[in-house]
C-alpha cells in the first residue's frame, strides 16, 4: 500500500456517497422514461388502428404513406400512382379528415 493510494480513501468515500445518492434519482428517471415510452407506444397503436380501420383503401394508403412512413405529398402521390399529384392526395386526405 502506498501513501498515494491511502490519500484517495477520503475522495473515494465521497464519490461512493454521491453515487449512492444518485442511484434512486436515476431509478426514478428510468421509471418515468419507461412510462413515457409505454404511453407513446399506446398512442402509436391507437393511431395506427385508426388508419387501419379506414374502409377506403386509397385513403388508408395515403394516411399510411404520409403519417406512418413520413413521405412527402409528392412521394405519396408517386406511390399511389395513377394520375395522382401531390395536391390531389393532400386534398383527398384533408377532405377525409374534415368529413370524419
Amino acid at each position: 500500500m502506498t501513501n498515494k493510494e491511502l490519500k484517495q480513501l477520503r475522495d473515494l468515500n465521497r464519490e461512493i456517497s454521491y453515487k449512492r445518492f444518485e442511484i434512486p434519482i436515476l431509478e426514478n428517471r428510468i421509471q418515468r422514461l419507461k412510462n413515457e415510452v409505454e404511453d407513446a407506444e399506446t398512442e402509436y397503436e391507437r393511431l395506427k388502428n385508426y388508419i387501419n380501420s379506414i374502409d377506403d383503401c386509397v385513403i388508408r394508403q395515403i394516411m399510411t404513406l404520409r403519417h406512418v412512413d413520413g413521405l412527402s405529398w409528392v412521394k405519396v402521390a408517386l406511390q399511389i400512382g395513377g394520375n395522382n399529384t401531390a395536391d390531389s392526395v393532400r386534398i383527398a386526405h384533408e377532405r377525409f379528415l374534415n368529413e370524419n
